[in-house]
């Protein structure tokens, strides 16, 4: 899994002021950009033990749906699309048992994505054992398309380090396009 993404450029930035989405005085719901890489490797326990590496964690469930009501429409979004993905990944899960011990969301302080978020905690309670999360773009900016493989690394290496709350992390993100996305990790020592 790959993702790179930058808003670092300027016709990037001009769009963004015109359409009062960069975070700035005046501007109540915008977002700071930001740019990033980051890319997981995926495979097999098989394959994982022929080659000798160590497992750093398991993927429990993944999801993706599709958003319908945008950031333009006149509702603003009521989080289906990101409850559809996130209700899917976690489907495998024993709830509550085995609900997220942490949350990383891609929310870059933007109302539409907030409100969202909002809607998602209402529909899927189950799916974590708190509705609090981690949102890296208060350090980092808004990092894109980047978003999925470095939140999965925060969680790899929250398990790694012994800092996370528990053996389970979702990583949820989603795209000015509709698309939205949900992924649960485990930490290795879990069976």
């Amino acid at each position: 899994m790959l993702g790179a993404d930058s808003y670092l450029h300027a016709e990037t930035f001009a769009w963004l002021e015109r359409n009062r989405r960069f975070a700035q005085p005046g501007v109540r719901s915008g977002f700071t950009p930001g740019e990033g890489v980051g890319a997981l490797e995926l495979m097999s326990p098989g394959l994982r033990r022929r080659l000798h590496l160590p497992r750093l964690a398991a993927v429990r469930g993944a999801s993706t749906a599709q958003e319908q009501l945008l950031r333009d429409s006149d509702t603003g979004s009521l989080g289906v699309g990101m409850t559809r993905a996130v209700q899917g990944a976690v489907s495998g899960l024993e709830l509550p048992r085995e609900g997220a011990d942490v949350v990383y969301a891609d929310l870059n302080g933007e109302r539409y994505r907030s409100e969202e978020w909002g809607f998602v905690a209402l529909r899927a309670p189950s799916a974590w054992k708190s509705a609090g999360y981690k949102a890296p773009s208060d350090c980092w900016g808004d990092v894109g398309a980047a978003f999925g493989a470095l939140g999965s690394i925060l969680a790899i290496r929250a398990f790694a380090r012994g800092y996370a709350r528990g053996p389970r992390a979702l990583v949820m993100a989603g795209s000015d396009s509709g698309l939205r996305g949900a992924m649960v990790l485990q930490a290795p020592q879990v069976s």
